[in-house]
């Protein structure tokens, strides 16, 4: 996916290194370039804001992602933690983690739980790539090395340098740093370094033999990490594990193995004899669609995060996440994009703040200030529903900001308000069959922001299915419903249980039928009977009495209806669509052309785009383009060559193609190095997908591309 440099400068996400002050650096760049008309406050306030702001959503990511695969890690941490305790003859140990080819961040999450591991396991941890573990001596000493150097900072980036290598590699190096990188990296050698540390541990100065056997601490085990085992080569991974195995007696070596797919790829790739010597534990990670969920939940819908996205931004989001990558970590990155693009463009991001700082705000507009408030789409929408006398009072700038106080606050609470609704409703359809708003909330919350969602056909069929459950089902959905609203303290969740109580105390015995009603009855059918001059007409006639006693509802019935009715009224009042609050746009980013511009890769227009109009992307006064067709010759050739085969048709003769090319650049190189650089362009072009060789003309090459292709 291609990024703007904008985005790779200063959205990368770092929760635990003070990504908090880097991000107030960043931005302070981009802020300080704007002048004081576009905006409602000045470019320090802006920046502020934003890093305040920014501050606070980097508090829940980080918290989002420490919790994101604790159980997980806990579970394979006591389990390694007790990898020692295993009897010899069961096999090395090893914890099995499928990741599913979906899992978000595999990076990431292996880096943390290495982490882990040398803060509650052991500090002997070896983490193994792929790429540097194509041989079984590359790969031992890569795990040696980082299994000795116990308490650094391990790198599995790093490459593996070969033993051949070695001497190119150390000839300009001191003689301490070549006597450091030559030493063994064996099997024995790591024997040695590890009985060295325990007996070094284990054996204290001035202390009886007994005293040291009474206090010498556990063993700790040695733990090897295979990040993505379905990479590593099978006879590598084969031989590696039998070599543990045969040291197995005198090393507690422990395995992790990153699986992608499914446990079976273990035995896809080790024989019997050798899988056999493994005592394999599966663990199974968190899918990268509740991981969204939780972000979603723990991060964007937070109620101490003021600002929020907009239902097309947030689609947008999802798409890239769910289509592309499945990163977590580039969704934060988008969406701290975003933020950044609403304090930078939006006039009206002063106001997105904390309620507490929102009257100092409101004091420090300005008089062109608040007529950019006053001009909001949503504002304007809302003065024209007032009477003229009270649309004309808040004219008047003072009357105005006492109004923006008044209204502004209401901008959180109404969030609020509809996210309870939202989970109100989507927990009665989640029993309801067809998924009518979506199998996540995201779907339900994002369709209320686009959509006014009670005039929606998936709102009445919901309503219209509640209106058919039993009176077993509607308790059930209504206890779901209120379990979801329940932390609230909303009206919502009064008003459910206080219609669960009715539900429950209602007596479903059926009301007893008159002696009068009775008899009036056997007279209908008497008369029915007698007036029936056919077989048809008796057939209807009872069909008729049949539905009309049918028509009368029971008192279940009666009460289902009135409760949902109630209910309905209530969650119209609460699911309001955002973009009808007033001064939404202080709160509420949804530029999504903005986004899917700076996020989303178009390489086929962007290589177009460079190759027709360079200066776009030099930045340079020589290669300006005073019309879209000119051509100059301080061009680069490749764009020159381009140009050019614009002008040709389906095929083109490369002798005239040269020629034009030569009258282009001018006669200053001889012959030769013309005929070089046009062959060069003509190959580049070639391998871009432009052209392409014909067997019609053998001096001649096919165009592949027109117009906008």
């Amino acid at each position: 996916m291609a990024t703007s440099s904008l985005t790779k400068s200063c959205f990368v996400f770092k929760p635990k290194s003070g990504g908090s002050s880097s991000a107030a650096l960043d931005s302070s760049q981009y802020f300080a370039g704007l002048s004081d008309d576009m905006g409602i406050q000045s470019a320090e306030r802006r920046s502020q804001t934003f890093n305040s702001t920014w501050q606070t959503a980097e508090k829940l990511c980080t918290d989002f992602q420490e919790e994101m695969f604790n159980t997980v890690f806990h579970e394979m941490i006591e389990y390694l933690q007790g990898s020692v305790d295993i009897e010899e003859d069961a096999g090395i140990p090893t914890a099995t983690l499928i990741t599913g080819v979906n899992m978000p961040d595999h990076t990431g999450v292996f880096r943390s739980l290495a982490e882990r591991l040398r803060a509650q396991v052991t500090a002997h941890v070896a983490v193994l790539e792929a790429a540097s573990c194509t041989t079984v001596q590359a790969t031992v000493r890569a795990m040696v090395r980082q299994l000795t150097a116990a308490g650094e900072p391990l790198s599995p980036d790093v490459p593996v340098v070969d033993e051949d290598d070695e001497d190119d590699c150390l000839l300009d190096v001191p003689d301490q740093t070549s006597r450091q990188r030559r030493a063994p990296a064996t099997m024995p050698a790591l024997v040695a370094h590890y009985e060295a540390a325990q007996e070094t541990v284990a054996s204290p100065k001035k202390r009886s033999p007994r005293k040291r056997a009474r206090t010498a601490p556990q063993r700790r085990p040695l733990v090897v990490v295979w990040r993505d085992l379905e990479a590593f080569q099978p006879r590598v991974l084969q031989d590696l594990v039998l070599i543990c195995s045969q040291y197995r007696s005198r090393l507690p070596i422990s395995f992790v193995f990153g699986v992608s797919t499914c446990a079976s790829a273990v035995h896809r790739l080790l024989p019997q004899h050798v899988s056999a010597r493994l005592s394999l534990h599966k663990f199974h990670s968190q899918l990268a669609t509740h991981c969204l969920a939780e972000m979603i939940d723990k991060v964007l819908l937070s109620p101490s995060m003021p600002f929020r996205l907009g239902g097309r931004a947030l689609r947008l989001l999802l798409d890239i996440f769910l289509y592309h990558d499945f990163s977590v970590n580039n969704f934060i990155s988008a969406y701290k994009f975003c933020m950044l693009s609403h304090f930078l463009w939006s006039p009206a991001s002063a106001l997105c703040c904390e309620p507490g700082q929102l009257e100092e705000r409101v004091e420090e507009l300005t008089g062109a200030q608040v007529a950019g408030l006053r001009a909001l789409p949503s504002v304007r929408a809302y003065l024209d529903d007032l009477e003229q006398e009270e649309r004309h009072t808040l004219q008047h700038d003072g009357v105005f900001k006492e109004w923006v106080l008044h209204m502004a606050p209401k901008l959180h609470s109404k969030h609020e308000e509809l996210l309870v609704g939202l989970r109100c409703l989507f927990a009665l359809t989640k029993r309801l069959p067809g998924a009518l708003l979506g199998k996540q909330f995201r779907e339900a919350y994002n369709l209320a922001l686009l959509h006014a969602l009670p005039e929606r056909d998936e709102y009445k069929r919901t309503f219209q299915l509640l209106n058919m459950l039993s009176r077993q089902e509607l308790t059930a959905t209504l206890e779901h419903a209120l379990e979801a609203v329940s932390g609230s303290g909303s009206a919502l969740s009064t008003l459910l249980r206080t219609q669960l109580d009715r539900v429950r105390a209602l007596d479903d015995r059926p009301t007893p039928v008159s002696a009068e009603e009775s008899s009036q009855q056997r007279r209908l059918v008497a008369d029915t009977l007698k007036q029936a001059t056919s077989r048809q007409s008796l057939r209807e006639s009872l069909q008729s009495m049949g539905a009309a006693r049918n028509a009368r509802l029971n008192p279940y019935e009666t009460l289902r209806s009135a409760l949902l009715a109630e209910l309905d009224e209530h969650l119209r009042g609460l699911i309001v669509q955002p973009s009808k609050w007033p001064f939404n746009e202080c709160v509420v980013f949804d530029d999504v052309s903005l986004v899917r511009r700076r996020l989303v890769g178009a390489p086929r227009s962007s290589v177009q785009t460079a190759l027709a109009d360079p200066a776009k992307y030099l930045q340079c006064t020589c290669c300006q383009l005073g019309d879209a067709a000119s051509i100059r010759p301080t061009m680069p050739d490749l764009c020159i060559v381009y140009k050019l085969h614009l002008e040709c048709g389906r095929l083109i003769n490369l002798f005239d193609w040269m020629q034009a090319f030569r009258a282009v650049v001018g006669a200053s190189d001889d012959d030769q190095t013309i005929q070089a650089r046009f062959a060069h362009c003509v190959a580049e072009l070639q391998f871009l997908g432009f052209i392409k060789s014909t067997q019609r003309k053998t001096d001649h090459v096919a165009r592949l591309t027109w117009g906008s292709c």
